[in-house]
């Protein structure tokens, strides 16, 4: 069966000439210099690997591979993940890329009157973000071996699954997995128990990796009965995906390996003990982490 299609991608290149990509569920768009990549840019200010865009059902999340010039979202520099939707104007080198998401799409007709409508339809739902990352101490990510690499992100699946957990998008070396429902403290814990069960995993599988979290908690709408045909459709809204990102972003600067955010710390905070980080860089709220499980 075939994937549902998530976006529509647009390349604008710094000559002018245009290309269309099909971005489907699931799928990740490489974008570099390189010919192996799947959005090829040739451009002495653009990386090798540049960056990346993958799908799920939730939307597209755009990634830099830590380029050397950047990767720019409407003017400013992206630093790590963030989503990003048909608003958006994405920037490498002087090639414009634009996404036309599925879900603003219907009947060929873009935020159409119908969309509003089934927008108006979507209930709200609480949403809790993991954020998980296998690397070693000390060393760059690009060290993995890929068996050992394969092997974990096989092992991150089924814990997710055990855990009542959804496996939203892959992304290199992360693995960003959803809890959605209406039991915003179960969803919470159960996305903290997951990273427990991963790292114990990891322990005794790898003991030369470590796995990195970030945990964030937020509002979500999800499609009602009749919304769509499948009625599963969530849109995110209240950022927690993007909070997650944000924080994961910090743990060089905390030395942490799990991070938390407010909202997940006031969910959790009777069954375990957390220790408060205080505020880093320009993140609005306090962080937590694990002093114990």
């Amino acid at each position: 069966m075939a994937r549902e299609v998530i976006a529509n991608i647009l390349v604008t290149q710094a000559d002018g000439k245009e290309e269309r990509y099909v971005l489907r569920d699931q799928e990740e768009l490489r974008i570099g210099r390189e010919e192996t990549n799947d959005i090829m840019i040739s451009e002495a200010g653009v990386s090798r690997f540049h960056a990346s865009l993958a799908a799920s059902t939730s939307g597209v999340v755009l990634s830099d591979l830590a380029s050397l010039n950047g990767t720019f979202v409407n003017g400013l520099k992206l630093s790590g993940m963030r989503d990003v939707s048909s608003s958006d104007s994405v920037q490498v080198g002087g090639a414009r890329i634009r996404l036309e998401l599925a879900s603003d799409v219907v009947g060929g007709n873009p935020r159409s009157t119908r969309a509003r409508a089934m927008t108006a339809q979507m209930k709200p739902v609480s949403v809790s973000v993991l954020v998980l990352r296998l690397g070693k101490e000390g060393e760059s990510d690009s060290t993995l071996e890929k068996s050992v690499l394969t092997s974990w992100i096989e092992s991150v699946k089924n814990i997710v699954t055990e855990f009542d957990g959804s496996i939203d998008k892959r992304i290199g070396n992360i693995v960003v997995s959803l809890w959605v429902g209406d039991d915003a403290r179960n969803q919470a814990l159960r996305a903290l128990r997951t990273y427990q069960r991963v790292q114990e995993s990891t322990d005794a599988s790898a003991p030369d990796c470590r796995v990195y979290a970030a945990l964030a908690s937020g509002i979500g709408l999800q499609g009602a009965a009749g919304a769509d045909s499948s009625g599963k459709r969530f849109n995110i809204v209240g950022d927690p995906v993007n909070i997650a990102f944000s924080v994961a972003e910090l743990h060089g600067e905390t030395g942490y390996p799990v991070l938390i955010d407010k909202t997940t710390g006031e969910h959790i905070k009777e069954q375990v003990d957390l220790a408060p980080v205080g505020k880093l860089r320009e993140f609005p709220d306090p962080l937590f982490t694990i002093v114990s499980l």
